[in-house]
């Protein structure tokens, strides 16, 4: 879902911005994005925040 409450333009897209158990939100040129779930190819649907803990990601990190 997108961010309503960050409606500013963002030179660094694809950061991520927060984690919590619930979803991520990665910033966008121009506001956020709310990510709750994620599926690889040809792997099960879990959480985007299980899913930033197995890459060892952080806020401030680029998602990948």
């Amino acid at each position: 879902t997108l961010g309503e409450d960050k409606q500013t333009y963002h030179d660094n897209a694809g950061m991520i911005d927060d984690i919590s158990e619930e979803s991520i939100s990665i910033l966008c040129h121009k506001g956020s994005l709310n990510i709750e779930k994620v599926q690889a190819p040809s792997k099960t649907e879990i959480s985007a925040s299980e899913y930033i803990r197995g890459k060892r990601q952080k806020i401030g990190d680029l998602l990948v």
